[in-house]
C-alpha cells in the first residue's frame, strides 16, 4: 500500500489559485502531480471557508514542492 502524500497549504492556495486560470483542472492536476479528486476538493475546501482565515488545517509534515513553471 502507498502512502499518502501531504501537501503543504501554500502547495495547495496556489493549485486552487491557478485552477481558476485553467480551462482543464484534470490537466493542471496532471501537471502538478496531484490526483484530480484531491484538486476538486482542495478548490471546495477553499471557496467553502474563504474569509475565515485558515482554508487548510495543517496536518503531519508537509510534502509537495510547487513548480514556479506553471505560474
Amino acid at each position: 500500500m502507498e502512502k499518502r502524500t501531504k501537501f503543504s497549504n501554500d502547495f495547495k492556495l496556489k493549485a486552487v489559485n491557478l485552477s481558476e486560470k485553467f480551462d482543464n483542472i484534470k490537466d493542471l492536476a496532471i501537471s502538478l502531480g496531484i490526483d484530480v479528486a484531491s484538486l476538486y476538493r482542495w478548490r471546495k475546501e477553499y471557496f467553502k471557508r474563504e474569509g475565515e482565515g485558515e482554508v487548510f488545517p495543517e496536518v503531519g509534515k508537509s510534502k509537495g514542492i510547487f513548480d514556479p513553471e506553471l505560474e
